[in-house]
């Protein structure tokens, strides 16, 4: 047995691919999305849809789908990114879809 050594890693990339390619996760993540800007939490928000869009379909591919540069979205979806509201309510709807979600919304006064 090699006693001692570390076992060989793999990228980034590669393990949050993997993670988000499982349905429920990818779900996750962006209702977690969508709960932080609904808390005001924007920068917490974007993160999140940056972490699904780059683990799910790649900036490359949401940018051929939604007409917004690459580069563009992946400096919107960063912490000091500041997309504008068209452009953030353009990438949830898409994201929506691609995860293939139906709206159930319930809406409650606040206590």
């Amino acid at each position: 047995m090699n006693k001692g050594k570390i076992p060989p890693s793999r990228p980034h990339s590669e393990a949050l691919a993997e993670f988000m390619s499982d349905i429920d996760n990818a779900i996750g993540m962006f209702s977690h999305a969508l709960e932080q800007f609904a808390d005001g939490n924007d920068d917490e928000g974007k993160i999140a849809l940056r972490v699904l869009v780059k683990g799910r379909i790649g900036f490359e591919r949401l940018a051929k789908e939604t007409g917004i540069p690459a580069r563009s979205l992946n400096r919107m979806l960063s912490s000091d990114g500041n997309p504008s509201l068209s452009n953030l309510s353009l990438i949830i709807r898409h994201l929506h879809t691609e995860l293939g979600i139906e709206p159930n919304w319930t809406l409650t006064a606040a206590a």
